[in-house]
């Protein structure tokens, strides 16, 4: 029995949607496969328009979307549940990986430039911040796999839990799993006494043997790294030296305008790798 066992890909017949649902079908684990594609509200006057004149208009692009994503899954040997929406797309997705239990949402990411992808405000970040689940990002053309995995951590719940579930995930697979926990430097250290700026690195470095020693327990061996600086940049270093095959972190998933407030550490990753980032929650 697999961790990701009902997984639901949002489909919108875009490269990287498609390359999202190849990756989704690829997942050994994936027993039941889900298909959603929404259209998002019409914004028009719909007394001129009429709700019913609406449904029929989107009826043929969305039949389209949904069978083009069933000839992608057959082709490669799979059966898919498919799901059309009308709606806020996010909130579509989100509430139907609610409706089905999904264990994993796996998202698409454009190729877009470096700039362009920091700005967090697409739907695929959108779902990251809202869902109840995990999320995995996959940058088009990029493949899910896991022999190589990398943890980011700090010393909240968020990231302690993906700690654990990058453990599971490499026991699953036998896989190699480093861990980054980076120490924000405030300007490098500007300010701060020398003997809080031991502390903070002491504790740092307790902290990982702590995580070392969980990971042991479960019979997985971890490499660790304690490295300074702003935390989504060294993330950032650390992937391209490592090359791993994918990047796990921890999402708060908060509730109300919080949830608005983009731009965490996830987020900012998510946009400047090249390989899948799974987002716990």
């Amino acid at each position: 029995m697999g961790i990701y066992n009902r997984a639901l890909v949002p489909y919108d017949g875009s490269d990287s949607s498609k390359n999202a649902l190849r990756q989704a079908c690829a997942m050994t684990d994936v027993l039941e496969l889900h298909v959603i594609s929404v259209f998002p509200a019409y914004e028009g006057d719909l007394e001129l328009i009429g709700v019913d004149n609406i449904k029929k208009i989107i009826e043929g692009p969305v039949q389209e979307l949904i069978d083009e994503a069933r000839n992608i899954a057959k082709d490669l040997g799979r059966d898919i549940k498919t799901e059309a929406r009308y709606g806020e797309p996010f909130q579509e997705i989100v509430d139907y990986a609610e409706e089905i239990g999904a264990h994993v949402i796996v998202m698409g990411r454009r190729g877009l430039s470096r700039l362009e992808r920091q700005l967090i405000g697409s739907v695929t970040a959108k779902v990251v911040v809202h869902a109840d689940t995990d999320v995995i990002v996959v940058p088009q053309g990029a493949q899910i796999k896991w022999d190589k995995m990398l943890v980011a951590v700090d010393q909240s719940e968020f990231a302690k839990r993906a700690f654990l579930r990058g453990v599971d995930l490499a026991r699953l697979h036998n896989s190699s799993l480093e861990v980054i926990y980076v120490i924000f430097t405030f300007g490098k250290f500007c300010g701060v006494p020398p003997e809080a700026i031991k502390e903070i690195r002491a504790n740092a470095r307790a902290y990982m043997e702590q995580l070392e020693k969980m990971a042991k327990e479960r019979g997985v061996d971890v490499s660790t790294h304690v490295v300074e600086g702003e935390a989504h940049e060294e993330i950032v270093q650390m992937a391209e030296e490592k090359a791993p095959d994918i990047i796990i972190m921890g999402s708060r998933g908060m509730s109300g305008i919080k949830r608005l407030m983009l731009g965490s550490v996830t987020e900012k990753v998510i946009g400047m790798v090249s390989c899948p980032v799974l987002a716990v929650h």
